[in-house]
């Protein structure tokens, strides 16, 4: 029985197994806070498409039906096209000393007036690179009104943001000051 399993074993599955790994890593990291800069910043579309890219192979291998890979590819394209329109736009910073690096994740949403939401991610040093921790259980949001030509970064006072110990102090033109403990 094992002899036949192991048979059956080849290229194709352990590459789907791989990709499903790094897809139960990257939930699991983020279920604790923590996530890799590029799957992030992609707004997890790269996750997705890996995950298509396995399937495809999985099917060729085991010459599943194109009936059904068609039937799995089109919702998965259509979730591909909703978080690329939809996604979130990123910034980062840095302290004065280059000793930390902080991505700021934003986005708006405007009926009236315009609503930003900020995320804050802390670059930690690792064996990995691009790992990031969320620093900031709710999101921030500032309230405006006819803010044209300010960009989200602008609204929050990131070109002031002040360094102290171990916190930044964004000083917007909209909103009390805005702390983050990193």
């Amino acid at each position: 029985m094992v002899n036949k399993i192991l048979r059956k074993i080849n290229g194709a599955t352990i590459f789907f197994v791989l990709v499903l790994a790094f897809d139960l890593t990257v939930f699991l990291m983020s279920h604790d806070g923590y996530y890799l800069s590029f799957v992030v910043e992609t707004n997890y579309i790269f996750p997705v498409l890996l995950t298509l890219v396995g399937f495809f192979v999985l099917a060729r291998r085991y010459k599943i039906l194109k009936l059904y890979v068609i039937c799995i590819t089109i919702p998965v394209v259509l979730i591909v096209a909703l978080l690329a329109a939809t996604g979130d736009s990123y910034g980062t910073i840095s302290s004065p000393a280059k000793n930390v690096t902080v991505t700021i994740e934003h986005r708006n949403a405007t009926l009236g007036e315009t609503n930003h939401f900020y995320d804050f991610y802390v670059h930690v040093p690792s064996l990995y690179p691009g790992l990031m921790r969320k620093v900031n259980k709710d999101t921030v949001y500032i309230m405006t009104r006819n803010t044209e030509g300010e960009d989200d970064l602008d609204v929050l006072g990131a070109g002031n943001a002040e360094w102290k110990d171990n916190k930044i102090i964004f000083h917007s033109a909209y909103e009390k000051a805005i702390e983050v403990d990193l």
